[in-house]
Protein backbone atom coordinates (compact mmCIF):
# COMPACT_ATOMS: atom_id res chain seq x y z
CA UNK A 1 0.00 0.00 0.00
CA UNK A 2 3.09 2.57 0.89
CA UNK A 3 4.65 1.50 -2.66
CA UNK A 4 1.45 1.92 -4.38
CA UNK A 5 0.40 5.09 -2.44
CA UNK A 6 3.68 6.67 -3.09
CA UNK A 7 3.65 5.87 -7.11
CA UNK A 8 0.22 7.77 -7.76
CA UNK A 9 1.84 10.67 -6.07
CA UNK A 10 4.56 10.44 -8.60
CA UNK A 11 2.05 9.82 -10.97
CA UNK A 12 -0.15 12.83 -9.96
CA UNK A 13 2.55 15.03 -10.02
CA UNK A 14 3.76 14.01 -13.22
CA UNK A 15 0.54 14.46 -14.97
CA UNK A 16 0.41 17.80 -13.46
CA UNK A 17 3.28 19.53 -14.78
CA UNK A 18 2.65 17.44 -18.69
CA UNK A 19 -0.25 19.39 -18.94
CA UNK A 20 1.06 22.40 -17.34
CA UNK A 21 3.74 22.14 -19.93
CA UNK A 22 1.17 20.80 -22.92
CA UNK A 23 -1.45 23.73 -22.40
CA UNK A 24 1.29 26.89 -22.60
CA UNK A 25 3.14 25.78 -25.26
CA UNK A 26 4.46 29.33 -25.86
CA UNK A 27 5.03 30.58 -22.20
CA UNK A 28 8.95 31.31 -21.19
CA UNK A 29 7.53 30.75 -17.90
CA UNK A 30 5.80 27.00 -18.40
CA UNK A 31 9.75 26.07 -19.56
CA UNK A 32 10.94 26.07 -15.55
CA UNK A 33 8.73 23.63 -14.86
CA UNK A 34 10.65 21.26 -16.62
CA UNK A 35 12.49 20.74 -13.70
CA UNK A 36 9.79 19.80 -11.53
CA UNK A 37 8.25 17.51 -14.35
CA UNK A 38 12.82 16.18 -14.90
CA UNK A 39 12.74 14.95 -11.26
CA UNK A 40 8.69 13.02 -11.54
CA UNK A 41 10.19 11.16 -14.42
CA UNK A 42 13.37 10.49 -12.65
CA UNK A 43 11.24 9.18 -9.53
CA UNK A 44 9.46 7.01 -12.23
CA UNK A 45 12.41 5.49 -13.91
CA UNK A 46 12.15 6.92 -17.01
CA UNK A 47 15.89 8.50 -16.94
CA UNK A 48 16.49 9.64 -20.76
CA UNK A 49 13.35 11.77 -20.37
CA UNK A 50 13.80 13.10 -17.21
CA UNK A 51 17.51 14.12 -18.88
CA UNK A 52 15.92 15.86 -21.78
CA UNK A 53 13.46 17.61 -19.17
CA UNK A 54 16.26 18.76 -17.09
CA UNK A 55 18.20 19.97 -19.79
CA UNK A 56 15.49 22.28 -21.45
CA UNK A 57 14.60 23.77 -17.99
CA UNK A 58 18.67 24.12 -17.46
CA UNK A 59 18.42 28.20 -19.27
CA UNK A 60 15.36 29.67 -17.41
CA UNK A 61 16.12 28.37 -14.01
CA UNK A 62 17.46 30.90 -10.69
CA UNK A 63 21.04 30.21 -10.08
CA UNK A 64 19.63 28.14 -6.87
CA UNK A 65 17.39 26.24 -8.74
CA UNK A 66 20.25 25.44 -11.77
CA UNK A 67 22.18 23.87 -8.69
CA UNK A 68 19.18 21.36 -8.15
CA UNK A 69 19.00 20.97 -12.11
CA UNK A 70 22.66 19.71 -12.05
CA UNK A 71 22.40 17.45 -9.03
CA UNK A 72 19.28 15.51 -10.36
CA UNK A 73 21.36 15.27 -13.72
CA UNK A 74 23.98 14.01 -11.80
CA UNK A 75 21.82 11.17 -10.29
CA UNK A 76 20.57 10.67 -13.89
CA UNK A 77 23.65 9.75 -15.00
CA UNK A 78 24.76 7.72 -12.12
CA UNK A 79 21.55 5.67 -13.16
CA UNK A 80 22.60 5.22 -16.82
CA UNK A 81 26.11 3.95 -15.65
CA UNK A 82 27.98 7.37 -16.87
CA UNK A 83 29.83 7.52 -13.40
CA UNK A 84 32.57 10.32 -14.96
CA UNK A 85 29.33 12.53 -16.22
CA UNK A 86 27.54 11.91 -12.83
CA UNK A 87 31.10 12.76 -11.11
CA UNK A 88 31.82 15.75 -12.70
CA UNK A 89 28.13 17.38 -12.26
CA UNK A 90 28.53 16.00 -8.68
CA UNK A 91 31.37 17.93 -8.19
CA UNK A 92 30.25 21.03 -9.52
CA UNK A 93 27.81 21.53 -6.70
CA UNK A 94 29.77 19.92 -3.93
CA UNK A 95 30.02 23.27 -1.99
CA UNK A 96 26.17 24.84 -3.01
CA UNK A 97 24.14 22.12 -2.42
CA UNK A 98 23.35 20.60 1.56
CA UNK A 99 24.40 16.89 1.35
CA UNK A 100 26.21 16.35 -1.45
CA UNK A 101 29.58 15.35 -0.40
CA UNK A 102 27.61 12.44 0.67
CA UNK A 103 26.42 11.42 -3.11
CA UNK A 104 30.06 12.27 -4.36
CA UNK A 105 31.35 9.38 -2.07
CA UNK A 106 27.97 7.44 -3.27
CA UNK A 107 29.45 7.87 -7.07
CA UNK A 108 33.02 7.61 -6.74
CA UNK A 109 32.32 4.03 -4.90
CA UNK A 110 31.90 2.89 -8.37
CA UNK A 111 35.73 3.71 -8.84
CA UNK A 112 36.97 3.19 -5.67
CA UNK A 113 34.77 1.48 -3.45
CA UNK A 114 36.61 1.99 0.02
CA UNK A 115 37.37 5.64 -0.82
CA UNK A 116 33.59 6.06 -2.03
CA UNK A 117 32.49 5.06 1.52
CA UNK A 118 34.80 7.15 3.29
CA UNK A 119 33.27 10.10 1.76
CA UNK A 120 29.87 8.61 2.56
CA UNK A 121 31.04 8.50 6.00
CA UNK A 122 32.46 12.81 5.93
CA UNK A 123 28.73 13.70 4.26
CA UNK A 124 27.24 12.23 7.10
CA UNK A 125 28.99 13.57 10.01
CA UNK A 126 28.59 16.76 7.89
CA UNK A 127 24.80 16.61 8.11
CA UNK A 128 22.14 16.14 11.09
CA UNK A 129 20.40 13.08 11.65
CA UNK A 130 17.48 14.17 9.61
CA UNK A 131 19.25 14.72 6.93
CA UNK A 132 21.55 11.54 7.24
CA UNK A 133 18.05 10.19 7.28
CA UNK A 134 16.73 11.02 4.01
CA UNK A 135 20.52 10.58 2.45
CA UNK A 136 20.25 6.90 3.17
CA UNK A 137 16.48 6.04 2.44
CA UNK A 138 17.14 8.02 -1.43
CA UNK A 139 20.51 5.29 -1.41
CA UNK A 140 17.90 2.51 -1.06
CA UNK A 141 16.18 3.88 -4.05
CA UNK A 142 18.98 4.53 -6.18
CA UNK A 143 21.67 1.29 -5.70
CA UNK A 144 20.35 -1.16 -3.93
CA UNK A 145 24.06 -3.22 -4.60
CA UNK A 146 26.11 -0.38 -2.76
CA UNK A 147 23.03 0.05 0.20
CA UNK A 148 23.68 -3.87 0.67
CA UNK A 149 27.26 -3.14 1.00
CA UNK A 150 27.56 0.09 2.78
CA UNK A 151 25.13 -1.55 5.77
CA UNK A 152 27.43 -4.18 6.19
CA UNK A 153 30.77 -1.96 6.24
CA UNK A 154 30.96 -0.03 9.40
CA UNK A 155 31.24 3.19 8.62
CA UNK A 156 27.95 4.45 9.67
CA UNK A 157 29.08 4.94 13.72
CA UNK A 158 25.66 6.60 14.65
CA UNK A 159 23.74 3.34 15.82
CA UNK A 160 20.33 4.09 15.55
CA UNK A 161 21.22 5.91 11.92
CA UNK A 162 22.23 2.62 11.21
CA UNK A 163 19.14 0.80 12.82
CA UNK A 164 16.99 3.12 10.93
CA UNK A 165 18.99 2.29 7.77
CA UNK A 166 18.52 -1.34 7.66
CA UNK A 167 14.70 -1.10 9.06
CA UNK A 168 13.50 0.56 5.59
CA UNK A 169 16.29 -1.55 3.77
CA UNK A 170 14.11 -4.27 5.13
CA UNK A 171 11.18 -2.88 4.32
CA UNK A 172 12.16 -2.11 0.67
CA UNK A 173 13.05 -6.01 0.45
CA UNK A 174 9.32 -6.26 1.79
CA UNK A 175 10.80 -8.41 5.33
CA UNK A 176 8.04 -6.88 7.47
CA UNK A 177 10.03 -9.03 10.45
CA UNK A 178 13.03 -7.70 10.31
CA UNK A 179 12.17 -4.71 9.53
CA UNK A 180 10.18 -4.46 13.01
CA UNK A 181 12.99 -6.23 14.72
CA UNK A 182 15.42 -3.47 13.18
CA UNK A 183 13.08 -0.68 14.54
CA UNK A 184 12.63 -1.98 18.08
CA UNK A 185 16.12 -1.34 18.95
CA UNK A 186 16.07 2.15 18.75
CA UNK A 187 14.55 3.25 21.95
CA UNK A 188 13.64 6.56 21.36
CA UNK A 189 11.12 6.38 18.44
CA UNK A 190 10.64 9.41 15.92
CA UNK A 191 8.07 9.79 12.85
CA UNK A 192 10.42 8.23 10.71
CA UNK A 193 10.79 5.05 12.60
CA UNK A 194 7.20 4.88 13.49
CA UNK A 195 6.40 5.51 9.71
CA UNK A 196 8.59 2.54 8.93
CA UNK A 197 7.11 0.09 11.67
CA UNK A 198 3.75 1.12 10.18
CA UNK A 199 4.28 0.39 7.16
CA UNK A 200 5.95 -3.14 8.18
CA UNK A 201 2.50 -4.45 9.54
CA UNK A 202 0.53 -2.95 6.83
CA UNK A 203 2.48 -5.32 4.83
CA UNK A 204 2.09 -8.66 7.34
CA UNK A 205 -1.79 -7.15 7.55
CA UNK A 206 -1.23 -6.42 10.89
CA UNK A 207 -3.51 -4.18 11.00
CA UNK A 208 -3.99 -3.64 14.69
Amino acid sequence: MFIFLLSFLWLDSLNYYKNLIINNPYSTEYKKDFLNYGIAQYHLGNYKDALKSLNNAYPYLTEKDKVADIFWRALIFYKLKEYNKALSLMKKVQNKYPGTLFWVGVIKSKENLKEGLKIMEMGLDSANEYKNIVYLFSLLKLDAKLSDRYLVSNNIKNKKLLWIAKGFWYLEKHKPDKTLNAFKKIKEKDNFIISGMIAAYLIKRNYK
